[in-house]
């Protein structure tokens, strides 16, 4: 995992994953060969990820860009808050991108390990910034569990609703 500053990430891995065969897309929105874009905010201050969801191979990177300043993506895991329980994978390894300030700047994390993964925006939690990746196939564990309830009302809700929608993936 590692912070880009721009499209030179892309430009360099791009025909490496097409020698690959990771350059072939699942068809997910914001997708550029084996490379996935979230942005976090939108054009009018929204406090959302865009998408909120997605479906990638393992090996597959997810970029989060800023769209609008002040924000994160960041995996609900006790690496990172000793607050929550984890809801990745148990042998995945979690991401904090840290609070990005500046539109454009960049983050990404590969993602190896099957299963379910929720994450957060650190300062808008509260407000219900929260998105879910499924690697492969959508497999029971830590993030199919229900919500703890020490997590703000607005974060529950659309936890719950993105555990609704990995179920159908099933």
């Amino acid at each position: 995992m590692h912070l880009t500053g721009g499209a030179a990430l892309a430009t360099v891995a791009w025909p490496l994953l097409q020698a690959c065969g990771g350059g072939n897309d699942s068809g997910a929105a914001g997708s550029q060969g084996g490379v996935h874009l979230v942005e976090m905010g939108g054009p009018e201050g929204e406090l959302a990820f865009f998408p909120d969801r997605l479906v990638i191979r393992p090996g597959e990177t997810v970029r989060w860009q800023v769209r609008s300043a002040g924000h994160s993506a960041t995996a609900y895991h006790q690496a990172n808050s000793q607050r929550y329980r984890g809801r990745v994978p148990e042998e995945a390894e979690p991401w904090n991108s840290d609070v990005l300030y500046d539109e454009g700047d960049s983050f990404e994390h590969t993602f190896t390990v099957e299963g379910i993964y929720h994450y957060y925006c650190i300062p808008h939690e509260g407000s219900g910034m929260v998105g879910a990746i499924v690697v492969g196939e959508a497999l029971p564990g830590p993030a199919s569990q229900p919500p703890q309830t020490d997590i703000p009302e607005a974060a529950k809700g659309k936890l719950e609703e993105l555990m609704a929608w990995a179920r159908g993936l099933e």
